[in-house]
């Protein structure tokens, strides 16, 4: 049996539902940001259980 491995590329934080960030300043402060845009974020409501969604982020502002 053969195997072909390709590279991958590191997936960054807020760029799909299953890496959603905490929110766009979580983004911005890991140093993830790509600049004024839409970002998955998932807020934590103590059990979990909230649904990632894309919102926009102004990132050129500073605060996330």
């Amino acid at each position: 049996m053969r195997f072909h491995f390709v590279s991958i590329s590191p997936v960054r934080l807020g760029s799909a539902p299953k890496v959603a960030a905490e929110s766009c300043k979580e983004i911005l402060d890991n140093e993830e940001s790509r600049g004024d845009g839409r970002y998955w974020v998932k807020p934590l409501d103590g059990n979990d259980t909230g649904k990632p969604y894309t919102t926009y982020c102004d990132m050129s502002g500073g605060a996330g």
